[in-house]
């Protein structure tokens, strides 16, 4: 009897042992169960963050004395302060390189008048007389001339300014006077397809040279709507 115990436990430890083995060998299977995969914690990504780190850093631009290059645009810059404000004549004088000439005349100051109208072949010659009513101003250099409608809106471009015209200094004290001519082509001998043709020119609008304001004259006319298409072209002013 004492035999067959001692063989009982014998079988008993080694059952013990094989299924403790099998139980190990189960739990370090290469095939996870679901369970086991749900339990696992995802990656961590890390590429964004190797990136940010290995990018240089941004520098702003230094000169030979170590100090921040102002002439180099920077991101947010502070805007350039206004310059001061002239009046007109101190820019007149300004551009005449002498501040000692009298500035601009003011078109409030001038009278103007079409002193003579003269026939061309396809056009007309106008004169055109600027009498300063105003203190003694200075003009040098061609006006701005162009058609206008009753309000004031400008049909077709601007006269341009005729080839040999010679500019020259036209000191004007009260009462003087300067001139310039205007040659005027007629819009409805012009090709209609190319100069859309404006019949409701009612006035001159001129700016005296150097001036910022300007004077009308009533002058009726027809014009052209085609920007590309020059009627008018006008000389320098001169003394009267």
């Amino acid at each position: 009897m004492r035999i067959l115990s001692n063989s009982s436990r014998k079988l008993r430890t080694t059952a013990t042992i094989v299924a403790t083995t099998v139980l190990l060998l189960a739990g370090c299977s290469s095939d996870p169960s679901p369970a086991r995969l749900a339990a696992s914690p995802p990656p961590t990504a890390t590429l964004n963050t190797a990136v940010a780190e290995t990018s240089p850093p941004t520098t702003v631009p230094q000169t030979a004395n170590n100090q921040p290059d102002t002439t180099t645009a920077q991101p947010d810059s502070y805007p350039t302060p206004p310059a001061t404000q002239q009046s007109n004549q101190e820019k007149s004088r300004a551009v005449r390189g002498n501040p000692n000439t009298p500035g601009a005349c003011s078109a409030g100051n001038i009278r103007p008048t079409i002193s003579s109208t003269s026939h061309t072949a396809g056009g007309l010659i106008v004169t055109i007389v600027m009498r300063n009513t105003g203190p003694s101003c200075a003009m040098y250099g061609y006006p701005g001339v162009s058609f206008v409608d009753h309000l004031g809106t400008q049909i077709g471009q601007a006269a341009a300014r005729e080839q040999g015209s010679p500019r020259q200094q036209v000191p004007l004290p009260t009462g003087a006077e300067a001139t310039f001519s205007l040659r005027i082509s007629n819009a409805l001998i012009t090709d209609p397809a190319v100069c859309q043709p404006n019949d409701q020119v009612q006035f001159l609008k001129v700016y005296p040279p150097g001036a910022f304001d300007a004077f009308t004259i009533p002058y009726i006319a027809a014009g052209c709507d085609n920007p590309a298409v020059n009627l008018m072209q006008t000389t320098a002013v001169t003394p009267r």
